[in-house]
């Protein structure tokens, strides 16, 4: 997954080329879920204005590999 721009105001964009659907989890700096859903293969744009200033993790899960990304919310 290609994930921009890092750190992100209010879009975020998200490219997926996988082939599977993949379930995005993201977590807080503590490690608490905040927010998850299913993506599809493609681009996606999601509202990032309701996200409290400060770190998260993103984890993408395409059966059994999971993809971890930092970002950084401004």
């Amino acid at each position: 997954a290609k994930v921009f721009p890092n750190p992100v105001k209010e879009t975020l964009n998200i490219q997926l080329t996988s082939t599977n659907s993949v379930q995005l989890m993201i977590f807080d700096a503590v490690g608490q879920l905040v927010n998850t859903q299913n993506l599809n293969t493609g681009d996606h744009d999601l509202d990032w204005s309701a996200f409290a200033n400060g770190v998260y993790f993103l984890h993408f899960m395409d059966g059994d590999k999971r993809m971890i990304q930092k970002v950084i919310k401004q």
